[in-house]
């Protein structure tokens, strides 16, 4: 039986200031890499405490969570508890789109 991830992200989720302060959520081969709105809201001790984290990489508004080899199925878990991420994620693949045709119009 698959193991579920839900407490341990619902965990992450919460320390990283909730989806309202997501920007944008990607991730790598071991480390679930957001982008984040408000630092002040990021409780780094938290993280580096919760389930499953190995570290956590703060540079600027990016908060890289080391997670391992197991990344996946956290990201999978959190994607999928937390659909309003996929919102952001199309809201500005949108406007990227309407910034490139405006771009194109005002070529010529």
């Amino acid at each position: 039986m698959a193991k579920d991830y839900t407490k341990a992200t619902d965990e992450i989720m919460k320390k990283i200031g909730g989806t309202e302060n997501v920007d944008n959520l990607i991730h790598c081969v071991t480390r679930l890499r957001y982008t984040i709105k408000d630092m002040n809201k990021v409780d780094i001790n938290g993280l580096k405490q919760a389930e499953g984290v190995v570290d956590v990489i703060i540079k600027d508004n990016k908060c890289q969570v080391v997670i391992g080899q197991k990344v996946q199925e956290y990201f999978d878990t959190i994607m999928n508890n937390y659909p309003e991420l996929n919102e952001n994620d199309k809201k500005k693949s949108r406007n990227k789109v309407r910034r490139k045709e405006n771009n194109f119009i005002y070529a010529f």
